[in-house]
């Protein structure tokens, strides 16, 4: 199945990711091949990942600073069609994990504005980012690595901490859609 076919026959939990689908269908519509490559500056394609414990009562947190803290690791496809490699991919990079399950059904599906920023000393203009979210499971006891390009810190927290650490607001109601998903599963 390609990822125009799992969007497509995503069940939106709300009108706000059924607002989100139909814009990811439409920039896949329009796109095509070229979604999933960076260099395309309209937008391009991401996959994340809520990473979970067995339990399914932890997630890993991510720490950038005392301001940017998040749930939701991952990046871009980067020419990969196969979004849940590309999760997977960006977890392994990200986190120092090695022993993870990925769910190739879709949690969730966003669109992301990016302001325009630097990124390593290159100016990136503003665009957008057309998410895939996947559930990965991790063993909460292997070892963490940070990623110093993309992180300072990683923390299993419980999940009803998340909405509390979270230092990033615009991706409070995302959390909150994801957990009461998972609940309901």
């Amino acid at each position: 199945m390609s990822l125009r076919d799992d969007v497509a026959a995503y069940q939106p939990w709300d009108d706000d990711e059924a607002a989100d689908k139909e814009a990811f269908m439409q920039f896949l519509t329009t796109f095509g091949d070229k979604a999933y490559q960076r260099e395309n500056l309209v937008g391009h394609v991401t996959a994340t990942a809520w990473v979970t414990n067995a339990a399914r009562d932890k997630v890993l947190m991510c720490f950038h600073n005392l301001y940017q803290v998040w749930a939701l690791p991952g990046g871009h496809a980067d020419g990969e069609t196969d979004l849940s490699q590309t999760a997977l991919r960006e977890v392994r990079e990200e986190t120092g994990l090695t022993s993870l399950q990925v769910d190739k059904n879709l949690l969730g599906v966003a669109v992301f504005a990016v302001k325009k920023h630097l990124k390593r000393g290159k100016f990136v203009p503003a665009h957008v980012h057309y998410d895939v979210q996947y559930v990965i499971e991790a063993d909460e006891m292997e070892k963490l690595i940070v990623a110093p390009e993309e992180n300072s810190g990683l923390r299993w927290v419980k999940y009803q901490d998340v909405i509390i650490l979270s230092g990033e607001e615009h991706l409070i109601p995302v959390y909150r859609r994801i957990m009461d998903k998972l609940q309901k599963r």
